[in-house]
């Protein structure tokens, strides 16, 4: 058999007259599912990546007026342990911000950091404790983890797609093989009990 036959075969195709209906639209709805794959994955994951770049640079756009200043610590930062690993803490400092005016609050420092350790900050114009704006290199990593999960997520909303189709196609299947047996049955049973 060749391989394009024994495809044609595989998509119902073929012309078999005791293929069933259900048997047809399980071929039908799998090939719809694999084109709507193929045509929407690379799609999907351009419009992913450039909603994503987007978002990003609208955040640093946004964190263009962010400065990084040094704080001093007021009091000794807690000493913290997570996993066996000495992890970072929230400690009281002070600092002053880009526009020269004083500020006290927490921030984040390496445990058991001692009082009066100098600690670099991002702040926002204001002097607020902010997240430091995004590197390149980090842009990049999120756009292609956003244009790879796009055609995953497609692929996981497909497959549920055609799991929920043939459980719908299988119940079908089910009540007409109950129909033809409840039709056919009786009349092997006279028979079966006939011979013996």
């Amino acid at each position: 058999m060749t391989p394009a036959r024994r495809l044609a075969v595989r998509l119902g195709l073929d012309g078999n007259a005791l293929r069933r209906r259900t048997d047809r639209i399980a071929s039908c709805g799998a090939a719809v599912l694999l084109v709507a794959f193929l045509a929407g994955a690379p799609l999907l994951s351009v419009a992913g990546g450039g909603w994503t770049a987007h978002a990003l640079a609208a955040q640093q756009r946004a964190g263009r007026g962010q400065h990084q200043v040094t704080a001093v610590l007021v009091q000794n930062a807690p000493y913290t342990v997570s996993a066996g690993w000495v992890v970072g803490s929230w400690a009281v400092a002070r600092w002053t911000a880009p526009a020269g005016h004083h500020h006290i609050g927490l921030v984040e420092a390496m445990g058991a950091t001692p009082a009066g350790t100098r600690v670099r900050i991002w702040v926002d114009a204001a002097g607020r404790v902010s997240e430091p704006p995004l590197s390149h290199p980090a842009v990049a990593v999120l756009v292609g983890g956003a244009m790879a999960a796009a055609p995953v997520m497609l692929a996981i909303t497909l497959l549920g797609v055609a799991f929920i189709g043939r459980r719908l196609l299988d119940r079908q299947r089910l009540a007409a093989w109950e129909t033809d047996w409840n039709a056919v049955g009786p009349q092997w049973t006279r028979q079966f009990r006939a011979r013996g």
